[in-house]
């Protein structure tokens, strides 16, 4: 299965609803298993590093599989191997909160970013991906 352009908008549009009803304005991207972006939009006030952010967020999630919140650690202890794996593809390999790979059937079929909120805001990506019926990493 490989992830749509037409269900990246669904959760596009889904995530910037959730958003707007706790009033922010965000960044959102998605990409496919590979990292191509196939969707991406900011709202109106918000800055294009900001969509930038999220792209590489997304980005991140899906190749390497696992959620950028899991990569602080890496920060932490490898941070030159994470530079250089930032140097290897059209985005950089970033940690922290926002980014999260979208499962389906066991497999990585892409990945969510979201910037532009508090750290724990972000995880409304989490929220959206579980309401449209994807699987979630459970720490």
């Amino acid at each position: 299965m490989t992830l749509t352009a037409a269900a990246a908008d669904d959760i596009i549009a889904a995530a910037i609803k959730r958003a707007e009803a706790i009033g922010k304005e965000i960044g959102i991207a998605v990409v496919d298993a590979d990292g191509a972006v196939l969707s991406a939009r900011r709202s109106e006030d918000v800055r294009s590093l900001t969509l930038h952010l999220a792209t590489a967020k997304a980005y991140s999630a899906a190749v390497m599989e696992t959620p950028t919140r899991r990569l602080d650690a890496w920060q932490q202890t490898r941070p030159v191997l994470l530079m250089q794996l930032s140097q290897l593809g059209p985005h950089p390999v970033v940690p922290g909160d926002g980014g999260i790979p979208v499962r389906r059937d066991g497999r990585v079929i892409g990945g969510v970013g979201m910037s532009g909120a508090r750290g724990e805001e972000d995880r409304i990506c989490e929220e959206v991906l579980d309401s449209l019926g994807y699987e979630l990493d459970r720490d």
